[in-house]
């Protein structure tokens, strides 16, 4: 239990509070459900400490003597931003207690929502978005089965490669009825660039895919579907069913496989050097993969 401020100190990290939730609102971010505090938990962190600075106020807007004491208490800070040496932001501990005493956050909503949206199984049964099929099917076609030969979009020249490989994946997922509509966003966010973006928001395809997708970090991504003495095929089910749903005749089978491998022969050496997977022993996978899934269904 927090201690209760008396109300001078109450006033001003309510005026901090507020000036947070201005800053939140002016980035259009969605509020999580209602709760400056578990949307801080949400946003990614540069995100947050864009917010934060935006948010800081100036040891001259109240009394030194009161920042001092709630800074002392933990529930505002001095900013890091070197422009802004003398000012400060609110803290975990003073969004925590604003939201408290209005009933808006305790211990029970807290646990509720980490177990809703960090511990439970309930993401791993949802369908993947257009966006998500879009990501898998083009890092299957450029073959992304391992460490070795995952997608790397550090540098910008290969992003702007995986550009067209997202473009045409998504027109051929169009095209056999996988997905309503082919266009994705293409324009940069702020100085991001648009696979990044779409890559780093992609955050439930790791429980939609039973973990075979892998984000490592740094830009990096891949296909967990090879491992050392194991079969792929069973990986390989896995995302095809995500994909794909169901498949109403052969002839669709066919047109994949030969989008799959034409990808891979023609574009894998635009985004990366490896090209361990691409080879006539894993089109023949691939093929086999695609045989199944139809004949199982």
């Amino acid at each position: 239990m927090i201690p209760a401020l008396d109300s001078n100190l109450q006033n001003i990290l309510v005026h901090f509070y507020n000036r947070l939730a201005t800053s939140l609102a002016r980035s259009r971010s969605h509020l999580e459900r209602k709760s400056l505090f578990l949307t801080m938990v949400r946003l990614p962190v540069n995100q947050l400490s864009k917010l934060m600075k935006e948010s800081a106020l100036d040891n001259l807007s109240f009394a030194e003597r009161d920042l001092g004491q709630l800074a002392r208490d933990g529930y505002i800070r001095l900013t890091d931003d070197v422009g802004k040496s003398h000012a400060y932001t609110i803290t975990a501990k003073g969004i925590w207690y604003i939201e408290a005493t209005k009933n808006e956050m305790d211990l029970p909503r807290l646990f509720d929502y980490f177990q809703e949206t960090k511990l439970s199984p309930g993401t791993g049964k949802k369908p993947l978005t257009e966006i998500e099929k879009i990501i898998l099917y083009s890092m299957m076609s450029m073959r992304t089965f391992s460490t070795l030969g995952a997608m790397d979009i550090t540098e910008a020249s290969v992003g702007d490669a995986w550009i067209e490989v997202f473009d045409m994946s998504a027109k051929h997922l169009r095209l056999i009825g996988a997905i309503a509509k082919q266009e994705w966003s293409t324009s940069r966010r702020g100085n991001e660039h648009p696979v990044a973006y779409v890559m780093r928001r992609a955050n439930d395809l790791p429980q939609k895919t039973k973990h075979i997708y892998v984000p490592l970090g740094k830009n990096r991504y891949f296909l967990d579907v090879e491992r050392l003495g194991e079969s792929p095929r069973p990986r390989l089910l896995i995302l095809c069913r995500a994909l794909l749903g169901r498949i109403e005749n052969k002839e669709t089978v066919d047109m994949i496989y030969e989008f799959l491998c034409d990808m891979a022969y023609d574009k894998s050496k635009l985004v990366r050097e490896n090209l361990e997977f691409v080879t006539p022993e894993w089109d023949t996978v691939l093929r086999e993969s695609l045989d199944e899934f139809y004949y199982g269904m």
